[in-house]
């Protein structure tokens, strides 16, 4: 995305699920440099602890996605 182009929520959706798959990735990574002694067990934690908080970006987004109409109509009613 460029400018002041905005992103639709399924744009946002699959960005925030392909962070989501490369932070698992980034996590099993981690554990298998841990195994061998290659890193710090203090870097697998502190990486594993930050995936809950983008999981639950995720499913807030996703939950925005598919209330959406909800959303705008409740929206509309206030702004009556």
């Amino acid at each position: 995305m460029t400018g002041s182009i905005k992103p639709t929520i399924a744009e946002q959706v699959f960005a925030l699920e392909d962070v989501v798959r490369n932070h698992r990735s980034y996590i099993n990574q981690v554990r298998r440099l841990v195994a061998k002694n290659e890193r710090p067990e203090e870097i697998l934690k502190e990486t594993e602890n930050r995936l809950p908080a983008v999981e639950a970006a995720l499913n807030t987004l996703k939950w925005v996605q598919l209330n959406r109409e909800a959303i705008i109509n409740a929206h509309k009613a206030l702004a009556k």
